[in-house]
């Protein structure tokens, strides 16, 4: 029977990175899936996830949690295991899957793996800039009727123009916005 010891530790291992391990180690879930999509082995994946975790515990691999980009960086050294084991195994490249399907389903896993926050702030910058892209008139009448919460009569009022007129300009707004965040998202889903 293996019992516990009251002995002080001496601390990690040498080289070990305990916040890039935790941050490793909570992401096992999508990183293997991701693994397993390039490999199609589930114990090849889990293989190449426990090879990256002992990689980062003995300090092979230099991790900064703290760094913008880690877990791109965590995706990445994934990408690059799974592709030398492959090689290793003799698999060519045309038993792999399209470096532009991988890149996709990187994406995806960095989509799946960016917190609630993330995903808010990607969407309000990509909504202020496309507020930024509106011709100025149809910015002013967002910024009466959305920030200065006016009724479309005060707007209508304050601007010299029929509601009618208000309300055709506001949905030209929003068709605007909403073509351009089609676009972003479709640029997005392209470069990635």
């Amino acid at each position: 029977m293996l019992m516990a010891s009251n002995a002080p530790s001496d601390g990690p291992a040498r080289g070990a990175q305990p916040e890039a391990l935790r941050r490793l180690l909570s992401a096992r879930a999508l990183l293997t899936a991701f693994l397993l999509s390039l490999t199609r082995d589930l114990e090849l994946a889990e293989g190449i996830f426990q090879d990256l975790c002992v990689a980062v515990t003995e300090g092979r691999e230099e991790l900064d949690p703290d760094a913008a980009g880690f877990d791109a960086r965590l995706r990445a050294l994934a990408r690059r295991r799974a592709f030398a084991v492959l090689r290793a195994r003799g698999i060519d490249a045309s038993g792999l899957p399209p470096e532009r399907l991988v890149d996709r389903v990187e994406a995806i896993v960095a989509e799946l793996s960016a917190t609630p926050a993330e995903r808010w702030t990607r969407r309000k910058d990509a909504l202020r800039e496309c507020l930024h892209a509106l011709p100025a008139h149809l910015r002013q009448v967002v910024d009466l009727r959305y920030v200065q919460n006016l009724s479309v009569g005060q707007i209508a009022a304050r601007l010299g123009h029929e509601s009618q007129h208000v309300h055709a300009a506001l949905e030209r707004a929003r068709r605007h916005l909403s073509e351009c965040l089609r676009r972003r998202a479709a640029a997005a889903e392209e470069g990635a």
